[in-house]
This record gives structure tokens, sequence and C-alpha cells, in this order.
């Protein structure tokens, strides 16, 4: 919660910059203050001694205030964090995350305000030291990559099911050996749409489909 609340007074600095010349002068209006609260729940009259509850007074995370004679507020929500400046969303970016969601136009056209994406960390990358090892991920050509300590041991393509595993080091003179495993050999799929469950499956290079339990089509599987 605290590093929210940073993160919305370093954005209102930045705001305030802009209505504000250099020789005004601006009280804060948002003092950093922690809505957590612990509480008492049992006394100390037990032999493990008082029991306490952590409370949340603001479990969303809402602040509001007045800058520059603009009313600028900020909540949590679904792990998402929002900025509105007089009742219209300017920025929300997923917490902890890399994807970032800016206002490029004022809603002054017909279409009201455009917002576009911003990627921060379009590769995935991420490092890590746990035990000792340095941990390293990321993403290529929609492949996610899992390095350690510089050698990779796992590659997989995303939203797919065939996984690359390391099944041997890398201490042989031909390096490292990889098995590609696929976690759903069949391509068996199933779905509900408008209340029919939809299966689909390969078997001896032919795809069926099937609706209800009834085979609609079957078709050649082709290797894309």
């Amino acid at each position: 919660m605290k590093k929210t609340f940073i993160t919305a007074s370093l954005l209102v600095s930045m705001m305030v910059a802009g209505v504000a010349s250099a020789n005004e002068f601006l009280p804060e209006t948002n003092k950093i203050k922690s809505n957590i609260q612990t509480v008492m729940v049992r006394q100390g009259s037990t032999k493990n001694g008082p029991q306490y509850a952590v409370i949340d007074r603001n479990p969303t995370g809402y602040n509001k205030q007045v800058v520059g004679g603009q009313t600028i507020e900020g909540w949590i929500k679904d792990g998402v964090a929002y900025t509105a400046i007089d009742g219209v969303t300017t920025k929300a970016y997923r917490i902890n995350k890399d994807l970032e969601t800016v206002m490029v136009r004022q809603g002054s056209t017909k279409n009201g305000p455009q917002y576009a994406v911003i990627d921060r960390n379009p590769t995935g990358y991420n490092k890590q030291v746990v035990d000792g090892h340095a941990i390293e991920g990321w993403i290529k050509d929609g492949v996610a990559y899992t390095a350690i300590d510089g050698v990779t041991t796992k590659a997989y393509r995303i939203n797919k099911d065939l996984e690359t595993v390391m099944v041997r080091q890398g201490s042989t003179k031909n390096g490292p050996q990889y098995v590609v495993i696929d976690h759903n050999p069949t391509g068996y799929n199933k779905q509900v749409v408008g209340g029919h469950t939809i299966e689909g499956w390969i078997k001896d290079g032919v795809v069926y489909t099937a609706v209800d339990g009834v085979i609609v089509k079957k078709g050649t599987h082709s290797a894309g």
C-alpha cells in the first residue's frame, strides 16, 4: 500500500509541475500515511498471549485531492492502479507489471480520450538470485526461456503445449541436450459456446470436431 501512495505522490508532483508556475507555493495536499491498522482481537489471558489482526481501512487505496483547481483521484481495482483527473481516467497500470496505459489524446474529441499501452519490458526479461544462482527469464519470438547461471535450462512456446526441457547438462563436448515434450499430443480441447459443448482433437493425422458428442467435421491434419 505504501508503494502505491508513493507512486501516486510522484504522479501528482509531475502534474503540479505542469499547472503551477515556479513562483507558486503549493501546500502539501496528500501526506503519506498508512491505512493499515493492527488491532488486538484476543486478550493476553490465554497461554499464547494476545492475538492481533490487521485491518485495511482503505482496501482499494482510494485517495482524492485538489491540485491546481483539478480533482485528482487514485484507486486500485483487481490489481490495476488508476488515476483520474476531474472524473476522467488518465492513467491505468497493472501493479508490479511492465504494461502501462497512458492517455495520448485528451477527451475533447467526439470519441473521447484515447489511450496507448506501453510495454516497459517487451521481452519480459527478469533476473534474480536464488540460493546463489542467477536465474534469468525472457521472451523471444514467442518462446519463453529460463536460464540458470547463464545456461538455458527451459524453453517453451507461449500458449502452446510444446515444452523444451534440458535432459543433459552442458558438460559433454556437444553441449546441453534438449527434448521436446508435447503435453497435449492429441491436440484435444473442449469449450462451451452458446450452450453447446464443442470438442476438437487429432488422431492418426485426422482432425476431428464434435458438437455435443457428435462428430460434425473431420479433416486431414497438416503440420503448420
